[in-house]
């Protein structure tokens, strides 16, 4: 299951730090291959974020923990699916103790737009 990252603190007070740590990117940043940004369908330039989940797709706990806590989380956010997920099985990755290949799920979120300051 994916571990938050945490900052140092030398660059956050301990508030910043422990909102760092519960925010998407804080807990699945880690998980982000690349972004690129669009012009969505209101001319607003929006940026779309791809991820990568590396799951066991035969252990139930990690399918439902992972998978459904980072689409929960991402929604909560306010991210929004991009384009469909694409999943991949037997990537070539294996688990810890090599004995089930490990299933890939890519995502495609698009990041929401932060409010305007008043």
């Amino acid at each position: 299951m994916a571990q938050p990252e945490h900052e140092s603190a030398s660059t956050a007070s301990g508030a910043e730090a422990l909102h760092s740590e519960t925010t998407f990117d804080g807990m699945y940043g880690r998980f982000a291959l690349g972004e690129t940004s669009r012009i969505d369908e209101r001319g607003v330039e929006t940026t779309v974020r791809a991820y990568e989940l590396l799951i066991d797709a035969a252990d139930q706990t990690e399918r439902r923990g992972l998978l459904v806590a980072f689409c929960l989380r991402a929604v909560e956010a306010g991210y929004r699916q991009a384009f469909a997920s694409v999943t991949l099985p037997q990537v070539g990755y294996r688990d810890t103790a090599g004995q089930h290949p490990l299933t890939g799920v890519y995502f495609f979120l698009e990041k929401p737009i932060p409010a305007p300051r008043s």
